[in-house]
């Protein structure tokens, strides 16, 4: 088995991300929700990328959101920033897998 990692620099206007690129560790970033036309002038939603241990599925967790809501799925969210550090520039990490 062979694994190839790749780094992609992405950037979007204003300094926000396509969620694709979205870290998916638990690391906290803010969210852009797809309700929201333009992106907030002030960052006010924020969430974690989590899996549910008893479906196995992945999703945004939204801080202060109750324990019971469902999480958001990807669809639900337009760009991410990063909650700390440089939020003008990210590099993502790909790694591929052959058999």
């Amino acid at each position: 088995m062979r694994v190839h990692l790749t780094v992609s620099d992405y950037s979007m206007s204003s300094g926000w991300f396509p969620v694709s690129t979205a870290p998916r560790d638990g690391t906290p970033v803010v969210l852009w929700m797809v309700e929201d036309e333009m992106p907030p002038a002030l960052p006010l939603i924020g969430g974690y990328w989590t899996v549910n241990t008893a479906t196995g599925l992945g999703g945004w967790r939204i801080f202060g959101a109750a324990e019971d809501q469902p999480f958001r799925v990807d669809e639900q969210i337009q760009g991410w920033k990063p909650l700390l550090g440089d939020q003008n520039h990210c590099a993502v990490l790909h790694a591929a897998v052959e058999p």
